[in-house]
């Protein structure tokens, strides 16, 4: 899902006539990527420094993932919600949420 959620982001900055000029070409998209992600050319983040944390070592309370839920819902419903779901960036929110909240739903 990484290259194709980076080119719509970057298909959505290239089309919007604030940031197009400063988007570069589609062409290179995709090397920037393998570039960037897959061969750690990129600039250091938190996630190089040795012992960085992983997602194995987060644990959340039964509370704290039900709060999420709860937010997470509350955003579902917002976003998908007559007022919202004509435009395209809010249907994407939405399914990016429920994919989170699926992940939730597992660990409780």
């Amino acid at each position: 899902e990484g290259p194709a959620e980076n080119a719509a982001i970057a298909n959505a900055l290239h089309n919007d006539q604030r940031t197009g000029q400063y988007v570069i070409a589609p062409e290179a998209w995709e090397c920037i990527w393998e570039e960037l992600i897959h061969k750690g050319k990129g600039p250091k983040t938190v996630y190089d420094r040795p012992g960085a944390p992983t997602e194995d070592d987060y644990s959340f309370s039964s509370e704290m993932l039900e709060e999420m839920m709860k937010e997470l819902n509350r955003l579902i419903a917002k976003y998908d919600s007559a007022e919202w779901n004509t435009k395209a960036t809010a249907n994407r929110v939405v399914h990016l949420l429920t994919e989170q909240r699926a992940l939730i739903q597992i660990e409780l």
